[in-house]
């Protein structure tokens, strides 16, 4: 089985580290990962809705690291999308990955997808308006033949917790992983 994950938070913060559990479990599931740090990338535009990859069998204006990477989702049977919650909603790295998916929507099948939210702001504020940040995640599985949202992960509270791997979504993460 191949997973291909999309971590839109910054290198070792708390939703990286719970993306890395995940990760961990696939692994021990025997599937194999590619990880994308869309932090990291250094050359990613965002659409512009010019429709050019409509008229060129996806072949975007932009010449830089996305399409390879959304190469890698299109062969993927789970992809997972994990991100900070940014002032409520989701980072804007992994917002401009999922716009660029518009290339290929008519590739994109027959996925499984796992979400990955973390906060800092108090779970009694989030679990109210956590439908603000799952929306456009919602909308983006929507999008894709045959393509489910199976599993949202999310941890909140963070600017007070001590430590994110004693977490239950520190856990959770491994098995659901692990369970592929």
């Amino acid at each position: 089985m191949k997973v291909f994950v999309a971590v839109g938070a910054k290198k070792n913060g708390n939703t990286d580290k719970i993306a890395d559990q995940f990760i961990k479990g696939a692994l021990a599931a025997n599937c194999r990962v590619i990880t994308e740090h869309l932090f990291l990338k250094k050359n990613m535009h965002g659409c512009i809705d010019c429709q050019s990859c409509k008229r060129n069998n996806g072949a975007c204006v932009w010449k830089d690291d996305v399409p390879e990477m959304i190469q890698e989702l299109i062969d993927a049977d789970v992809i997972v999308l994990a991100s900070p919650v940014y002032f409520f909603s989701i980072s804007s790295q992994l917002k401009l990955f999922m716009d660029r998916t518009y290339a290929a929507i008519e590739k994109i099948k027959n996925i499984r997808v796992i979400f990955i939210a973390t906060g800092e702001g108090p779970s009694d504020v989030y679990e109210e308006d956590f439908r603000r940040v799952i929306e456009p995640i919602q909308g983006f599985v929507r999008c894709f033949e045959n393509t489910s949202l199976e599993k949202v992960i999310c941890c909140f509270d963070m600017g007070t917790a001590e430590d994110i791997t004693k977490t239950a979504a520190y856990s959770v993460a491994f098995e659901c992983g692990a369970s592929l």
